[in-house]
């Protein structure tokens, strides 16, 4: 069977927009994840070595601490109060 020459550009043109849209969407998240030194890092690593979190907490202005997700009790006393 025979595949039409428009099916392909169809293809080739979804490919494109996917790539245009997601690869944007990666690039975020992936510079996310990267500690201080992986961002000065020249060329940048393609994916996170040692991926955290603390650029979010910092966002919303939470000082990040890596034993923070290792106590549970801290989260539940605090929803526990707020409630």
């Amino acid at each position: 069977m025979r595949v039409r020459l428009s099916t392909i550009w169809s293809w080739l043109a979804l490919a494109i927009v996917l790539i245009w849209t997601l690869l944007p969407l990666y690039w975020f998240l992936k510079n996310s994840l990267l500690t201080p030194d992986e961002i000065a890092r020249f060329p940048p690593p393609l994916y996170p070595l040692d991926p955290t979190p603390a650029a979010f907490f910092n966002i919303f202005g939470f000082e990040y601490e890596m034993g923070l997700c290792c106590k549970p009790d801290v989260g539940v006393s605090q929803i526990r109060t707020t409630t």
